[in-house]
């Protein structure tokens, strides 16, 4: 030994123990702590102080997510059952659900009481949108939120909103005939469409919700003649697309929300106190509250405006113009300006990402089923017109289900298998039974939107095990109502349609189980206008557009999670249709 270690080693005794005590200490707690599962729930195998983590890392490396097909969600429903227990280190225990009639039993009915927001869920929204719904449990004050924002998605405002979606649909109809010349000119084989549906939604999103478009598709538009798209190893045209400061923004505290959720409740807190202080975090904030800021001032100028002229002043364009017309009025709930700007971005955030997402994955599904296209393509032209021959506005009523089934059908097929908001989450406010499982009070339980593709006919015999276990009324509406699905992983909008026995077909809601918007009182409150929006979308370039194949690599299914599911490959080749052979 180097003599010159001893007076170091004197002079510096205690520190060493310590230290060389926690080393050893900590080593047996990660050799010897375990997580303690509940009793008597499915688990598996418990052999490390990390729990699940491990085995989840490695299916999401072999999977791309541990919610894709064959990885760790669907793995441990085939080998525990509709009912079982993870564990994300030594102190967390969840439990996950996925057979889809306990799920809706137990949000619909008597146990739906017992049910709230997850602890975890709201923790992650804290540092962006404290005061919006998302963040809140149900309590007070969030109903009296659900109350004030609840009309704009009702039958009368939809109605009204028709044309706001229907121009947006019109301006994505456009840009994609001028990139098609460009792409043909190019020799190109398709081009990239992920930063389009962004780009419209959130034009479409903010006209709806703030009363004024960000006019970024229109912007795109009139730069594309000097645009210099890159070109990739399979052909492939990606445009560069003018920067929206606001775009960037939601993009970047989407991020953060995705990074707070995903992080163990003291981490989650610490990073969320350190980067609401942190620059980027209060410039991109920053953009956001000044663009609601300012939106909301417009709206209440035309208020007062209208009432100074002795005008009604219901300004159903938009959710600020709403809230604004009835500020002050007898009778009505009133938000703060805190809680007016956290509940506009938190419509930003629902309302922009997980359209454009869902639009994304639509275009991957319908290129692979050229036969879907040409089938709602012959139902959109005989019930609203040829696009070819005439440029008509779409309307509320043109994709109705009553209508428009196949359209329908294809809209919540689409949402069955994308999965973009691919899991929801509770918490048990006192105890539960859980197909026979005891679930003790302050559990977080999630429920895995992959269980609705994986719960077909390979594992209907599994779940009747559990019919003895269910309430009497989960028994008379789940099997002998709906069955699970057959090939249940294959997108095929037919599973909803109903023979009417004349050589039409019906739209039937009932038919499987899907559930994308969740279930019960905190169910997404945009449901209706989110249906409507993706209608409308796809109904304006199905009739504009077929999707021709793209190339091999660019066609793969590979998806990745922030807080939602988006595909990593997002491509299309679209073609008129008058080029297209019958």
């Amino acid at each position: 030994m180097d003599p010159r270690i001893i007076p170091f080693l004197q002079s510096h005794s205690t520190i060493i123990v310590v230290s060389s005590t926690v080393a050893i200490s900590l080593a047996l707690a990660l050799k010897w702590v375990r997580p303690k599962p509940l009793p008597g729930i499915p688990h598996h195998p418990i052999t490390s102080f990390w729990g699940d983590l491990p085995a989840m890392a490695a299916a999401a490396k072999e999977n791309g997510t541990i919610y894709e097909h064959g990885s760790f969600f669907e793995r441990s429903m085939r080998e525990l059952g509709p009912v079982f227990q993870i564990f994300i280190g030594p102190f967390s225990k969840t439990i996950v659900i996925t057979d889809p009639q306990e799920i809706e039993d137990l949000h619909l009915r008597e146990r739906s009481k017992f049910i709230d927001a997850s602890d975890v869920l709201i923790r992650g929204f804290q540092s962006t949108i404290p005061l919006g719904q998302v963040a809140m449990k149900t309590n007070d004050v969030w109903r009296k939120h659900r109350r004030i924002t609840a009309p704009i998605v009702s039958s009368k405002y939809l109605n009204q909103l028709a044309p706001v979606i229907d121009h947006n649909t019109r301006l994505l109809v456009e840009y994609w005939e001028k990139k098609i010349e460009i792409v043909r000119r190019e020799g190109g084989t398709c081009f990239a469409c992920a930063g389009d549906f962004q780009n419209s939604a959130l034009d479409m999103i903010s006209q709806i919700i703030a009363g004024r478009s960000l006019q970024a598709i229109p912007n795109a538009i009139s730069h594309l003649s000097k645009a210099e798209p890159t070109r990739n190893a399979q052909g492939a045209l990606t445009f560069p697309i003018p920067g929206v400061a606001l775009l960037d923004a939601t993009h970047y505290l989407f991020r953060c929300i995705g990074d707070a959720v995903t992080l163990p409740p003291v981490l989650s807190t610490v990073y969320q106190k350190v980067l609401s202080l942190t620059p980027r975090f209060r410039h991109h904030y920053g953009v956001i509250c000044d663009h609601i800021d300012s939106c909301l001032a417009d709206c209440r100028r035309d208020v007062q405006q209208a009432r100074a002229l002795g005008e009604d002043p219901d300004l159903a364009e938009s959710m600020l113009g709403m809230i604004a017309a009835r500020e002050g009025t007898p009778g009505q709930d009133d938000m703060s300006d805190k809680e007016i700007r956290d509940e506009v971005l938190t419509s930003f955030f629902a309302g922009h990402d997980t359209s454009a997402l869902s639009m994304q994955w639509c275009m991957k599904f319908l290129t692979d089923s050229p036969h879907i296209q040409k089938a709602m393509h012959e139902e959109l032209v005989a019930a609203i017109g040829d696009p070819a021959l005439e440029r008509k506005p779409l309307t509320f009523a043109d994709v109705s289900s009553e209508k428009t089934p196949y359209l329908e059908a294809v809209v919540i097929e689409l949402l069955r298998c994308a999965r973009v908001a691919e899991g929801t989450s509770k918490q048990t406010t006192a105890d539960i039974i859980l197909l026979g499982y005891h679930i003790p009070a302050n559990t977080d339980l999630i429920f895995p939107m992959t269980s609705n593709q994986v719960n077909d006919e390979s594992m209907e015999k599994v779940l009747h095990t559990f019919d003895n276990v269910r309430s009497a009324a989960s028994k008379e509406q789940g099997p002998n109502a709906r069955r699970p699905w057959k090939n249940g992983k294959e997108f095929d909008p037919e599973r909803w349609l109903v023979d009417n026995g004349d050589g039409t077909k019906r739209f039937n809601a009932r038919a499987g189980f899907a559930n994308p918007f969740g279930q019960g009182v905190r169910a997404c409150a945009g449901k209706q206008l989110a249906l409507l929006e993706l209608k409308m979308y796809i109904a304006a370039l199905n009739l504009a557009f077929f999707l021709d194949k793209i190339p091999e690599e660019l066609s793969s299914y590979a998806a990745q999670i922030n807080v939602t599911r988006s595909p990593i490959y997002a491509y299309v080749n679209p073609k008129p249709w008058k080029e297209v052979q019958a």
